[in-house]
């Protein structure tokens, strides 16, 4: 994974002596994971809805042509 990775490459890179910019770097670094994690949430949570949807027209398709089927037999 090249998330994975980077993360690496970040966490082993030298912080310079200046403590607001490490400070900054810092900060920044534990929002790009955040932000990481709340993306990863959003697609596990879009793929959910995305299944349950597709599902439901499988079912209501379903409903429909048993409905069809019934009208036609009238």
């Amino acid at each position: 994974m090249e998330d994975d990775n980077f993360d690496h490459i970040v966490e082993t890179q030298l912080v310079p002596d200046n403590d607001f910019l490490a400070n900054l770097l810092l900060r920044n670094r534990d929002a790009v994971v955040r932000s990481r994690d709340r993306k990863k949430m959003y697609v596990k949570d879009f793929e959910m809805k995305s299944r349950y949807l597709e599902g439901e027209c499988r079912r209501l398709s379903h409903v429909l042509q048993c409905f069809i089927a019934k009208n036609q037999a009238l």
